[in-house]
């Protein structure tokens, strides 16, 4: 099932978060589709981005950025707002430009769900930015509009991508929560 939440996040708070992730570096070492043996160097798509917060298991955590905690507060927001309490595998922060067009892939297993936030507090439909994902009850995609502080909840295993926008020099900023 596929979930969309408008309105979780309001302007202002949008506002006043786009400083801290100006403020992180986004390398382009995030990949999707990774192949090959045994550095995984193969790939369908780079975007730029980078890893907030990774844990390999209950007791290690492997990244941890700097900003974790702001978007840890989000997380805990999220899990208020839907009633809910997950187990987080990981944060992403994903960035698009111009030409930068994500292809299809998947973020995780069936027992994993992927919790997406449009970070931009102000975007216009004519800028692009979808998110599109394989709708898993019949052929084909749904296409979802980006919409600033819409959050998408669906299952990890789902083939999806993010379009990037079409405006000049325009950003298209998600972060990306992968939960049990």
């Amino acid at each position: 099932m596929i979930d969309i939440y408008d309105d979780f996040f309001d302007e202002r708070f949008l506002h006043n978060f786009f400083p801290i992730i100006n403020n992180i570096p986004l390398t382009a070492n995030n990949t999707a589709n990774r192949e090959g043996y045994p550095y995984g160097d193969t790939n369908t798509h780079r975007l730029f981005g980078t890893q907030i917060f990774q844990r390999e298991n209950l007791n290690r955590v492997t990244v941890l950025n700097s900003s974790a905690q702001d978007f840890f507060d989000i997380f805990e927001q999220i899990q208020v707002k839907l009633n809910q309490e997950f187990y987080l595998h990981y944060i992403s922060l994903n960035c698009q430009h111009q030409h930068c067009e994500g292809s299809f892939h998947t973020d995780g297993d069936s027992n994993q769900k992927t919790i997406m936030l449009m970070l931009n507090p102000t975007w216009e439909s004519k800028w692009g930015g979808e998110f599109e994902i394989q709708d898993p009850f019949a052929e084909g995609t749904r296409v979802y509009q980006y919409k600033p502080g819409r959050v998408i909840v669906f299952p990890s295993h789902l083939k999806h991508r993010g379009h990037a926008p079409t405006k000049e020099y325009g950003y298209r900023y998600t972060v990306v929560f992968r939960v049990k």
